[in-house]
């Protein structure tokens, strides 16, 4: 049982490094949406409307990975939230089934003693398997939040009209930008 201890200890080690890992992601991510940005601040300068635009489609593409890296942040603290409940749990057992153990070991000794001085038997104590079986539900939880992020996964992807839809989207929050972009960089060419 302490294996199993050490195992799940393990899982949120690495559950931890993952979630270490998603947010550099997102931070790499802002960067690169920030450096797209200025390109196309650069490009609208130097009057390249169309490589603005292409620089802000670049920015959203960054933007928008970095939106979902933040939305498996939230289920990635959920694992490790649930992992450590399970490791408390987990080593509460493992207290448990130490104490009976040596409950068992002690009165097997006075058994042993009382049957030498020719007393009664020990009474029969029962090891706790509980430990076990909350381990391998927190097993089978572990498969099910990962299905589960992996359903996740196929659902934002969507499908190919939902995928034009939208792209048509983003073509108007690229204009928009780009308008906006055009009035902070050329301040001069706003109506009046």
């Amino acid at each position: 049982m302490r294996q199993n201890v050490r195992h799940v200890k393990a899982l949120i080690a690495g559950a931890i490094a993952d979630l270490k890992l998603i947010e550099r992601e997102i931070d790499a991510h802002g960067i690169e949406a920030k450096r797209w940005e200025e390109k196309a601040v650069f490009a609208l300068k130097k009057g390249e409307e169309d490589l603005a635009r292409r620089a802000l489609t670049r920015k959203g593409e960054h933007a928008n990975k970095a939106d979902l890296y933040r939305e498996q942040i939230e289920t990635q603290q959920e694992i490790i939230d649930s992992l450590k409940s399970s490791l408390k749990t987990l080593e509460t057992k493992l207290d448990t089934t130490r104490y009976q153990t040596a409950k068992l070991a002690a009165a097997e000794s006075l058994g042993v003693l009382q049957s030498t001085v020719g007393a009664t038997s020990p009474a029969d104590a029962v090891i706790d398997t509980t430990a076990f079986d909350a381990y391998d539900r927190l097993v089978d939880r572990v498969r099910d939040l990962e299905v589960h992020a992996e359903a996740l996964a196929e659902l934002t992807q969507g499908d190919d009209l939902e995928q034009k839809f939208h792209e048509l989207e983003n073509s108007e929050k690229i204009e928009a930008d780009l308008a906006a972009l055009k009035t902070k960089v050329h301040p001069e060419n706003q109506d009046p």
